[in-house]
């Protein structure tokens, strides 16, 4: 499983927003 920085950045603010 190949997840990037920016994309684990993305996943935190949406469950934050």
């Amino acid at each position: 499983m190949v997840i990037t920085n920016l994309e684990e950045n993305i996943m935190a603010t949406s469950a934050m927003a």
